[in-house]
């Protein structure tokens, strides 16, 4: 383990700075408080952080390389915390993304809980787009940030739970790379065991008079390209022009 600035009291973690854990260590204390100005990172394959501690997140908190982090407790208050090919499990009431970024890639190897503060965000900070794993359910109450790159599977966010699915908060939607999907394309961004609620509200981009339409499935959330409406006013307006016109020109 490298630290500095972190300082271990009475099987307590608290770091104010940076600690790395890598290569097969473990951590066994019973709490974790990575505070603001704290970066705490665990990597490598058969690294693990287990059983009784409990981790609460205010700063930068990383899983990457195959290491694995099963604790009793895992509660974000800020900051953010990146997955890139690990997995971080909470035995306890599940992930608690109270408030900040939750991104990347990888498992979820329990519940996962987004707060209305909260932003789950899979793929990175480069605007990667990637997959999480939840191996529970998948309450959804603060910001579900979706990129769509292409139209094949690895090239659109997505997030698939073994359990329930429960929507709200917003669903926000992004095109990189310049593309712009036809009108029936169709990217599944969700799926689980059941899908209930709504998105309190929805940001989808405007691209050429086309845009995305939700569609919300037994077991999985849709989005579908679609035309934007002509607004019924529009509608009314033209044919009411035509026959201004046409009553002028009979007066004549």
């Amino acid at each position: 383990m490298v630290s500095d600035d972190a300082s271990l009291n009475a099987a307590s973690l608290e770091n104010t700075h940076e600690v790395h854990v890598s290569f097969g260590e473990a951590v066994n204390v019973n709490s974790i408080d990575n505070t603001g100005t704290g970066i705490f990172s665990v990597t490598g394959p058969m690294t693990m952080v287990t059983a009784a501690v409990a981790i609460v997140n205010q700063g930068n908190f990383g899983v990457s390389n195959d290491a694995v982090v099963s604790v009793s407790s895992y509660d974000q208050t800020s900051g953010q915390t990146m997955i890139a090919g690990g997995s971080l499990g909470a035995s306890n009431f599940g992930v608690n993304v109270v408030a900040g970024q939750f991104l990347g890639f990888g498992d979820v190897s329990s519940d996962l809980n987004v707060g209305v503060a909260g932003v789950l965000a899979p793929g990175s900070v480069l605007d990667e787009t990637d997959r999480f794993d939840v191996a529970g359910a998948l309450l959804l109450g603060g910001t579900l940030d979706i990129d769509i790159a292409g139209p094949t599977l690895n090239e659109f966010d997505r997030v698939v739970a073994v359990d329930d699915i429960t929507l709200g908060g917003v669903l926000d939607v992004s095109l990189l790379n310049g593309f712009e999907p036809t009108i029936g394309s169709s990217f599944d961004i969700l799926i689980g065991g059941s899908v209930t609620g709504d998105f309190g509200s929805t940001l989808f981009p405007v691209f050429d008079g086309r845009t995305f339409n939700l569609v919300l499935g037994p077991d999985f959330v849709r989005l579908t390209v679609t035309a934007i409406p002509i607004p019924t006013a529009m509608y009314l307006f033209v044919p009411g022009c035509l026959l201004l016109f046409a009553r002028r020109g009979t007066t004549r």
